[in-house]
């Protein structure tokens, strides 16, 4: 059974600026899907726990023995009692910029223990002492105070002093994200993600030194988002970036796109996803190719197998709500 699934990551009820129900168009593809499909909710943990489980990754307890994290560039806006997180505030650098900004943490920082590491993607990588602490995935707390996002756990005390210490020296660095407009100024790292972030950092030294293994067969997983990544490095499953449109991939096994819904302009992006992304996995269903297409999205999964895009008796509603009821 080859199954093909679309994961929207980072978007949930709470999260970002939704608009105005009226102003946003319908999607009548995906609203198709959405009714069409058998529903279901997700298990606590959400996308993140789903996937790997799917995937075969290690328990938590298993994946957490180092001391490394996401350490995702944000924009925050100062409230009358409170620092919020910006609705459209994870922002994504390029990466010679990441380079220099990991250049210039490991000046400032030196002697610490602690290093900033580049990647391709939107979150940097922070290695340091193992210690027992951590945070929630950021993505839950876009335009929500960040006052209950501190690093948690008991050794969360050193992980929350470098937060505020890097808050302080971002203050001043001109440092920009690169897909926000008009651009939104990086005054801080979200460090989270001690459950996954090592696997992704151990898949890239064995990477280097040739000893990764991966399972190219079992499945593929196309994702920019790097929580999804260090997923599939700790099952043994082969991942790659995320292409402009749905893969034209001839290896056999299940195939995972991970999607990542930035906080603004959400009816424009999922109209984009309809036509890249959508259509043509609809278009694999109808031919054979696959034999269930499935969307995941905050706490909720759908399933779609070929016979049921024939249920034209399920009525269709709009296709945010759909999405947000979670």
């Amino acid at each position: 059974m080859t199954r093909a699934v679309v994961v929207l990551a980072d978007l949930y009820p709470e999260s970002g600026h939704m608009p105005a129900l009226e102003s946003v168009p319908r999607l009548a593809v995906l609203e198709r899907c959405l009714a069409r499909a058998e529903r279901e909710p997700l298990a606590t943990g959400g996308w993140r726990s789903w996937l790997a489980g799917q995937l075969g990754a290690p328990a938590a307890d298993a994946m957490a023995s180092t001391g490394c994290w996401f350490a995702t560039p944000v924009h925050y806006v100062a409230g009358l009692d409170t620092l919020r997180l910006h609705p459209d505030g994870l922002l994504r650098l390029s990466l010679q910029t990441q380079q220099q900004l990991a250049a210039d943490f490991a000046k400032v920082f030196a002697d610490t223990g602690w290093r900033l590491l580049p990647t391709d993607a939107r979150d940097l990588l922070l290695q340091g002492p193992a210690l027992d602490a951590e945070a929630p995935d950021p993505a839950l707390f876009r335009g929500q105070s960040a006052r209950d996002a501190a690093p948690r756990g008991g050794g969360s005390a050193p992980l929350r002093q470098l937060q505020s210490e890097i808050e302080m020296w971002l203050h001043e660095s001109g440092v920009y994200g690169t897909t926000q407009s008009p651009p939104l100024k990086i005054n801080g790292l979200w460090l989270w993600g001690r459950w996954l972030a090592p696997q992704l950092f151990s898949a890239a030294s064995a990477a280097a030194d040739g000893s990764r293994t991966v399972s190219e067969s079992r499945a593929q997983v196309y994702a920019d988002d790097l929580g999804a990544r260090a997923s599939a490095a700790a099952a043994g499953v082969a991942h790659f970036g995320l292409p402009e449109r749905w893969p034209v991939d001839e290896r056999p096994g299940d195939r995972y796109v991970v999607i990542t819904v930035q906080g603004m302009n959400v009816s424009q992006q999922m109209a984009e996803l309809e036509q890249r992304w959508l259509q043509p996995a609809l278009a694999a269903l109808s031919a054979g190719q696959i034999t269930t297409l499935e969307l995941v999205c905050g706490l909720r999964h759908w399933r779609l197998n070929a016979g049921e895009r024939w249920r034209f008796w399920r009525r269709r509603s709009h296709w945010l709500p759909e999405l947000l009821a979670c």
